[in-house]
């Protein structure tokens, strides 16, 4: 965006960002398009953190933040989700691109413009580089939510049980949306038992995910009932004595 309102040959000038903003503002829309989507340039640029800090800010005034993948990313994204990325990638990698972010360490070309907006950032934002961080994490963390449920939610992707328990496990790792975990692995559960029928032992691990899921949002019943089918399925293929019903059936309490 600042190629929009900044001098690109010199050190940027202070009434510039002035400048900016009303582009942004004038935008509506900033997109950040994440590649590699896992460890993206954008976020390590000090101009881009600002960028999208200032978005944030002004989505009072209808400004949205938006995150973009190219398809070589979403194919990526989706190879993760579905624990089969080459470089061992999984959706747990989604959050951790996330946590990741420091944006006191974003850099400039120039020293001097990554000098002047970290110090706007902590004259004028309560909180100063800390908040930015909070914001911008905030923001890319709800825009990587829907972009995973995205691609859980293309027509081509609604019998990829792998995908749904990527999805699942995502939103669960997220900690604030178990229903979304609960509604993927759910989906996954029944791919699975309409290929397989209710009591194959390819069931057993998403219904530990759900028992999971379940306990950590108080359900305690929900709990029970799936780790309950667990258990049932894992001692009918391996017996009761197998590790595997024993870690189940620890769980259960």
């Amino acid at each position: 965006v600042d190629v929009f309102a900044i001098n690109q040959n010199e050190v940027c000038a202070e009434g510039e960002i002035g400048t900016l903003k009303r582009v942004i503002e004038c935008a509506k829309t900033t997109l950040l398009v994440l590649t590699p989507w896992h460890d993206p340039g954008v976020i390590r640029r000090v101009w881009c953190l600002a960028e999208t800090m200032w978005t944030l800010q002004l989505e009072g005034t209808g400004c949205v933040l938006r995150v973009a993948l190219c398809t070589k990313e979403k194919q990526s994204l989706l190879a993760a989700l579905r624990s089969e990325h080459p470089e061992g990638l999984t959706a747990a990698s989604v959050l951790e691109s996330i946590f990741q972010i420091d944006a006191a360490k974003a850099e400039a070309t120039q020293k001097r413009d990554a000098d002047m907006i970290f110090g706007w950032i902590e004259e004028q934002v309560e909180g100063g580089v800390h908040e930015l961080n909070m914001r911008v994490k905030d923001g890319l963390r709800a825009a990587l939510k829907q972009a995973v449920r995205a691609e859980a939610e293309a027509p081509g992707n609604q019998a990829d049980d792998k995908l749904m328990i990527g999805a699942g496990r995502y939103f669960s790792d997220m900690g604030d949306n178990f229903d979304g975990a609960l509604e993927y692995y759910g989906r996954a559960l029944r791919i699975k038992e309409q290929a397989h029928g209710k009591v194959h032992i390819s069931s057993a691990a998403t219904l530990n995910d759900m028992g999971r899921v379940c306990r950590r949002k108080g359900d305690y019943d929900g709990a029970l009932e799936y780790y309950g089918r667990a258990l049932r399925i894992i001692e009918q293929a391996h017996g009761e004595d197998d590790s595997r019903s024993a870690i189940t059936r620890t769980s259960l309490g």
